[in-house]
């Protein structure tokens, strides 16, 4: 009797290590999701201690080091490779100070950041430069960078600069009226021969942010003139257009040049004498 009782609970728990032998290494894939990438790979190996570990990183919202998807999914037998794709945490701002606008828009925008210029007059650093952000290089969970951009303070006429790819066109600098309004820093636009389409453009550097100007008939152009005039961007971007232009009813162009590298001028005449005035055109930096 006491050799019969005394085998009995030796056979009991070799019975009760075996269940819980199987049961940890069963060989199907639990489940890791929103554990640590260490508690995963450590669940991962108690139910198949052979199993291969691939680790994808991705960007993320939520913490670092956390499981957000699993290969194979849930009570799947695993056989071989077990993937587990674990947050990176969210992407990082660059540093993006010292570069020029056009560029670190760029580098933030392909990062799936939003950006806004904010334009700070500062002539000890050349045009167009990044000289600070918000927030700071290093910042997570962001959606929108602000950066403070060196810009000129002073407005350019465009009677001062000087213009390139002219078509069919003739364009003279100096005083002149529409509406009954003189323009010291005024262009006329005559077309080379009769009337029709003609054009003339500015390299504008990527430097400057806005353009105005008031367009008019010429207050001595022919009363049968009709003009009709579009602002491009170099890569065919309208800028303005505008209706069309007959004496005495100018209209006033005011539009955002921000990193416009050319300004392509296309205007379209007709009449006995066709002029067109672009009254005081100029580019600026309003801050």
């Amino acid at each position: 009797m006491l050799l019969i009782a005394g085998c009995a609970p030796s056979g009991g728990a070799a019975t009760s290590s075996s269940s819980s032998q199987v049961a940890e290494h069963d060989g199907t894939m639990p489940t890791v999701v929103n554990l640590s990438e260490k508690e995963a790979r450590d669940t991962v190996l108690r139910a198949a201690p052979n199993a291969r570990i691939k680790i994808v990183s991705r960007q993320d919202s939520g913490p670092d080091g956390v499981v957000l998807e699993q290969s194979p999914s849930v009570g799947k037998a695993i056989d071989g490779e077990v993937t587990l794709t674990v947050s990176a945490g969210a992407l990082a701002v660059p540093d993006v100070r010292g570069k020029t606008f056009g560029d670190a828009k760029s580098d933030l925008e392909s990062a799936g950041f939003k950006v806004k210029e904010h334009a700070v007059a500062d002539p000890a650093s050349a045009d167009g430069t990044v000289i600070g952000q918000n927030p700071a290089a290093g910042a997570r969970n962001v959606a929108e960078v602000t950066l403070d951009v060196a810009r000129k303070d002073a407005a350019t006429y465009l009677a001062d600069l000087k213009a390139v790819e002219s078509k069919s066109v003739t364009v003279d600098v100096g005083p002149a009226a529409t509406n009954g309004v003189d323009y010291a820093q005024a262009l006329v636009i005559k077309p080379s021969w009769g009337d029709g389409k003609s054009s003339f453009a500015y390299n504008l550097g990527r430097g400057y942010r806005q353009f105005d100007a008031v367009i008019g008939v010429s207050d001595v152009a022919s009363t049968d003139t009709h003009a009709t005039i579009e602002i491009q961007a170099e890569d065919g971007r309208s800028l303005f257009h505008s209706a069309d232009l007959v004496l005495g009813q100018p209209v006033i162009a005011k539009f955002d040049v921000t990193d416009v590298l050319r300004m392509t001028i296309v205007v379209t005449m007709t009449g006995s004498e066709p002029r067109l005035v672009l009254g005081d055109p100029r580019l600026s930096n309003p801050r």
